[in-house]
Parts: C-alpha cells; sequence; structure tokens
C-alpha cells in the first residue's frame, strides 16, 4: 500500500462549471478515488470561522457537479443515503440528488458511539438504528474518513442487513474529507464484501481538496490528536491552494 500511495498521481478528470475533478491514478486499486476542488470547498477547509449551516452550503456546488458527472457515466441510479449520525449531517447528499434528479428512495440512520472503559476508548456501539433496503441501489454516504474504525463499523452493519435480507448493494459512494488511510479501508472492505457480493461495483471516493495525511501523535504544539486531526504532509492535494499549509478545523468532526 505504501508503494502505491508513493507513485500516485493526480489525473484531471473535468472542470466544469468550477468544479474541478482529479482521479486517483497511478496505483493497482480496486476501487475509484476522486478528488473535486472549487472555490467554496477552498474557502471552507482555509476559514476555521466558518460554522454550522454555511460549512453544509459550501459543500453544495461540488458535490452536485460530482453527482451529475456520476449519473451521466451511469454509476448511479438507484440511491438510498446513509446518514452517521452526526457527521453525515454536514454533508448535503439529498439536495445534491435533487439538483441533478437523482432519485433518493430512502435515508437510513446509524448512530456509531464511542464505548469507553475507564476512560478508554473500548471499542464502538451502533445505539440507534433506521435501516432501509433497497436492493441493487447505490448507496451514498457522507463522512469524515480519519481513522475509519466508525465507517467499518457502520458499513458491516449494513452489509450485514442486506444479507440477512436476500439482498445486495450495487455499489457505494462516499463523499468525505478524509486522510490516505481511507483508501487503505475501502481496499480490503471491497475485498470482504466481495467474498459475498462477487458483482459489488466497490467504492467511488471523493474527497474534497485532498487526500491529506493524518497525525500520529500530538505533534509538535502538543494539542493535535492522534488518528483524528489531519494535516497536508503525506497527502495529495488538488492544485497549489494554500490548503497545503492549513490544518483541518475541529469543528468538522462533531
Amino acid at each position: 500500500m505504501k508503494k502505491d500511495w508513493e507513485n500516485v498521481t493526480l489525473m484531471l478528470e473535468f472542470d466544469e462549471q468550477g468544479v474541478a475533478c482529479y482521479r486517483l491514478d497511478g496505483g493497482d486499486y480496486l476501487n475509484e478515488y476522486y478528488v473535486v476542488s472549487e472555490a467554496e470547498t477552498r474557502k471552507l477547509l482555509n476559514t476555521p470561522e466558518i460554522v454550522g449551516y454555511e460549512v453544509y452550503n459550501c459543500l453544495i456546488p461540488s458535490t452536485s457537479q460530482m453527482l451529475y458527472y456520476l449519473k451521466e457515466q451511469k454509476k448511479v441510479t438507484t440511491a438510498n443515503i446513509l446518514s452517521i449520525l452526526r457527521g453525515a449531517l454536514n454533508y448535503p447528499l439529498e439536495e445534491s440528488c435533487y439538483r441533478e434528479h437523482i432519485r433518493v428512495h430512502d435515508i437510513s440512520f446509524l448512530s456509531s458511539e464511542r464505548v469507553f472503559q475507564e476512560e478508554e476508548i473500548a471499542g464502538l456501539e451502533i445505539k440507534y438504528s433506521k435501516l432501509t433496503m433497497v436492493p441493487d441501489s447505490t448507496l451514498m454516504i457522507g463522512d469524515i474518513i480519519a481513522s475509519g474504525e466508525t465507517l467499518i463499523h457502520c458499513l458491516r452493519y449494513v452489509t450485514d442487513f442486506y444479507r440477512n435480507h436476500g439482498a445486495k448493494l450495487r455499489n457505494i459512494i462516499i463523499f468525505t474529507i478524509g486522510g490516505t488511510k481511507g483508501i487503505e479501508i475501502l481496499e480490503d472492505l471491497t475485498r470482504d464484501i466481495r467474498e459475498f457480493w462477487p458483482e459489488f461495483e466497490g467504492f467511488i471516493t471523493v474527497y474534497y481538496e485532498g487526500i491529506f495525511g493524518m497525525y500520529e501523535d500530538k505533534g509538535v504544539s502538543g494539542i493535535n490528536l492522534p488518528n483524528v486531526d489531519f494535516y497536508w504532509k503525506g497527502g495529495i492535494v488538488a492544485g497549489s491552494s494554500a490548503i497545503a499549509r492549513f490544518l483541518l478545523p475541529m469543528k468538522l468532526f462533531l
């Protein structure tokens, strides 16, 4: 994986309506990985003062344009949105689908929360679940991918739900502000899923502005959270914007 990552580049896929989309190329990947760059997402990731609804609003242009592209490529037809609470509330998937005339059959909800023992994280627990099943559909997710533990936990829960009902998913599209760890996680998940769904097309993952590195310790400042906070070094960033010098604001992890 490390060798593949060192050799990858971003190849321009399209540049439409002010949104530039790059495809990750040069690695032997099972899945598709994209980086989208647009004025509003650059503003969001360079401006810590942006909070609340404006976070959501800044992601609409690039999300909508990317969904238009995927619809034209016939990679999404019938959609079911999975909302992993609370991070999913920052991502405008339903609104973007509406703008691009993609039918959303239903929205499912999961709440994955950390379980603590003696003030240490002992694991994750699904404390709320409202799942609906749309067989042979595209599952759409908007969430942060840092360590990826929440995503793994929720996706296994959902695929088990489909399997228990004798159904399957066509593919999964993820929109994320996330790091390089996500690629390794999704490659492994695709191998696992194809063990029981050989026809599974895989993941299409869309990163906003870049695929970032992640702190493994508290950093030189001593305030960074290991496996949570992102930084530019060790990642790949769209273009040469000032975002390469910016540590992502913690508000996006709430």
